[in-house]
């Protein structure tokens, strides 16, 4: 090009960069890039947010993150999806710490860090069964007004069942409810299946009273009643079925072959 009098501009070299990038060669990418005065162009976020996830895509998440700072301190924003394509392969990795810690700096320099990526966070430390850091991400998202949603919620709730730690689950979840987030279906499976393991099912069964209050939940009353059966509390199965024949419009015959 330059042979030929044409000389190369941002998007030309950020095409060039991405093909470097797409071959696992993202260190010379970055190399290129750091050199664009010499050759009178300017990055665009566009080109730093290309070399940075060739770093991730090639596991080096360390470099991924130096030049999400770099993008950052040249005056350009991450975009949530960015953000949590970083910390997601982070927590994956089992470096929950690392991925909070990037996420503050970026939420410190004004970046939009949303609630998915909190929760990706807290999901990452509950991997880890690092439960009190995954309640102080929540807390902090308390501080700062971001709102949890019911995935955050069920993710701790989750969280805090697998280690035992009913009363905080059910304490929990009465936050949720009292905040105005609705569970789903998967809400209560999730929660069902803990108090289970934990044979804690007369707190179950209280959980359950609010359960058959909301009609998007019908459809884990099969799996509530298979798991009362397995662990042989059968008369409140047998309870549990009168209350589905009360408040439900039909019972399937799954449900029949589970009692039988």
């Amino acid at each position: 090009m330059y042979k030929y009098g044409c000389k190369p501009n941002t998007v030309t070299y950020t095409a060039l960069l991405n093909g470097l990038c797409q071959s696992g060669r993202s260190a010379e990418a970055q190399e290129i890039m750091n050199t664009c005065e010499e050759w009178w162009w300017r990055p665009n976020a566009i080109t730093f947010s290309v070399v940075m996830h060739g770093y991730r895509r090639e596991g080096k998440l360390s470099e991924a993150c130096d030049v999400g700072r770099e993008m950052i301190g040249k005056g350009f924003f991450l975009s949530p999806v960015e953000i949590n394509l970083i910390i997601k392969s982070l927590c994956q990795e089992g470096r929950a710490d690392e991925a909070k810690r990037f996420m503050v700096e970026c939420l410190k320099k004004g970046c939009a860090v949303n609630v998915v990526n909190f929760t990706t966070v807290i999901h990452g430390f509950c991997l880890k069964n690092e439960l009190d850091a995954a309640l102080s991400v929540l807390d902090d998202m308390y501080l700062i007004n971001k709102h949890p949603d019911v995935v955050t919620y069920t993710t701790l709730i989750d969280g805090l069942g697998k280690q035992g730690r009913i009363e905080e689950a059910i304490g929990l979840s009465n936050k949720m409810l009292h905040r105005g987030v609705l569970p789903t279906a998967v809400t209560y499976r999730t929660v069902i299946h803990r108090f289970c393991q934990q044979h804690r099912v007369d707190d179950l069964l209280v959980l359950l009273e609010k359960m058959l209050s909301r009609e998007g939940c019908k459809t884990a009353y099969n799996q509530v009643i298979e798991k009362l059966c397995g662990l042989g509390y059968t008369d409140e199965a047998y309870k549990l079925l009168g209350k589905v024949l009360r408040t439900a419009s039909r019972v399937d015959s799954n449900t029949c072959h589970i009692l039988i």
